[in-house]
């Protein structure tokens, strides 16, 4: 959602090159420029701070960066059209760009997908539905059906599908603690945030420490 969209204004075609700006972010960068879950991700989006400091960040050219801020600005008046995007340096002369492996970029785009992916097979799961035969080997389908069932005396209450949907935003919440360029106020946040505490120190628990 794009900040106007967030703080439920009129919005038109800025709004696409907001969305847009955030899928170039995530192609040079493999990150998502906002992190977070729920509120406190909206008002990231709202307050439009992003930070180009990260390590996938060093090897894209200064008119990459400046393209991604101006099509990520929060204000729409700011942003620029689709036209001037085509017609930006970066866009128009990308025949005459040094093309390199973006390593660290790759390999962050991976965990990404493995976290969605993650994601994904536990909302299946929880929600009982069928997942297709094609995408996974007979084991693997026999293994989601068996857990889907075990799951299933619960997790169509209305409760058990929020408290997975909460675990699920605690991840997201979890990302964002690791990362180093954390927008502060989203950090202050997460500081505050009592039920996030308590799944932490919940997990803490579960998991065996070496002696």
């Amino acid at each position: 959602m794009a900040p106007e969209v967030v703080a439920r204004r009129v919005y038109g075609k800025p709004c696409d090159v907001w969305g847009a700006g955030v899928m170039l972010h995530v192609l040079l960068s493999g990150r998502l420029p906002f992190h977070g879950s729920g509120k406190r991700l909206q008002d990231a989006i709202a307050r439009g701070r992003v930070t180009l400091d990260t390590p996938e960040w060093k090897h894209i050219s200064s008119n990459a960066k400046d393209l991604v801020l101006k099509m990520l600005a929060p204000n729409p008046i700011s942003r620029p059209t689709i036209t001037e995007v085509l017609d930006h340096p970066w866009i128009r002369d990308r025949d005459k760009l040094q093309r390199i492996h973006l390593g660290d970029t790759v390999e962050e785009l991976k965990r990404y997908n493995a976290r969605r992916k993650l994601k994904a097979a536990v909302q299946t799961v929880a929600g009982g539905v069928a997942m297709d035969p094609l995408c996974c080997a007979d084991t693997d389908s026999m293994a989601i059906g068996a857990a889907s069932e075990s799951l299933n005396e619960w997790a169509d209450e209305e409760a058990g599908l929020e408290a997975i949907q909460k675990i699920l935003d605690s991840l997201d919440d979890i990302i964002a603690l690791q990362d180093a360029n954390c927008d502060p106020d989203m950090l202050a946040g997460m500081l505050r945030d009592v039920k996030l505490h308590e799944l932490l120190q919940r997990t803490d628990q579960a998991i065996p420490h070496a002696s």
